[in-house]
């Protein structure tokens, strides 16, 4: 037992104080999986997807901080789609599927106490992953928040129904707007002016049908907050709407893929 608690002494001891490695990247795509399957980086220069799947406003917030402390690129590309300002982000955390992924990605950069108000966390589990990735034997790499772009290859856009589903309704009510995804995505553009960065919202495309079922609450929530974000000078670059893309180029209802 004392053998593990040094390893967990030590590994703390380098992921609290290793810099990020995205030196001198000059644009760096952050958020979830929309843009992670969107933004084929290869065809941009000096540029870095570090995107996740199902990455929550407040887990993109606490990997830009911890980025910023050592890095400045020239541009930050958030992915801000309808489905980021849903209350489905508020229980990743306590989600069966997605609380152990995300444990084992953000146990170096967890600021569970600014959230300990508004979201409900797994300890059981974030306690096992902490210890799967820091007991054993020290590490110099802690860095599985750190994502890339992701090449889909297939097309099947038959998901429509499940996607919204998951993304807007719990227990066939729609989920409410969250606040605290809305709070997460101020402090993204605070800390970007204040470090004086570019911050650029972006909205990948998504299928037709996705787009037409989206809750009538949800899309006003979004179109309310692309206005005040453009008020606040941040571009929105926004394609959510976009309905010129054939089936071919979506891996699924909600993602493009490599085409």
């Amino acid at each position: 037992m004392g053998f593990m608690l040094l390893n967990m002494t030590i590994n703390y001891l380098i992921y609290s104080q290793k810099p990020v490695d995205v030196f001198d990247t000059d644009v760096l795509i952050l958020g979830d999986s929309h843009l992670m399957t969107a933004v084929d980086t290869g065809l941009f220069p000096n540029a870095k997807n570090i995107c996740q799947s199902a990455e929550p406003p407040y887990v993109s917030y606490w990997k830009l901080k911890k980025i910023l402390e050592t890095n400045k690129p020239r541009q930050v590309v958030f992915g801000f789609t309808p489905h980021t300002v849903s209350a489905c982000n508020d229980f990743r955390l306590s989600d069966p599927k997605w609380s152990k992924e995300l444990f084992k990605r953000i146990y170096p950069l967890q600021d569970f106490k600014s959230l300990e108000e508004e979201v409900s966390v797994d300890w059981v589990n974030y306690y096992q992953a902490l210890w799967k990735q820091t007991a054993f034997f020290p590490k110099i790499n802690h860095e599985n928040y750190i994502g890339e772009y992701r090449a889909k290859t297939r097309s099947d856009v038959s998901d429509c129904n499940s996607a919204i589903q998951r993304h807007y309704y719990s227990e066939e009510k729609v989920y409410p707007v969250s606040d605290l995804s809305i709070a997460y995505m101020d402090s993204i553009i605070k800390i970007c002016k204040l470090k004086e960065v570019s911050i650029v919202f972006s909205g990948a495309p998504v299928h037709k049908c996705y787009s037409d079922k989206i809750p009538n609450s949800i899309s006003l929530a979004y179109d309310n907050l692309i206005a005040l974000y453009e008020q606040q000078e941040v571009f929105v670059f926004n394609k959510i709407y976009e309905d010129a893309y054939a089936d071919s180029l979506f891996f699924d209802v909600h993602h493009l893929n490599e085409a």
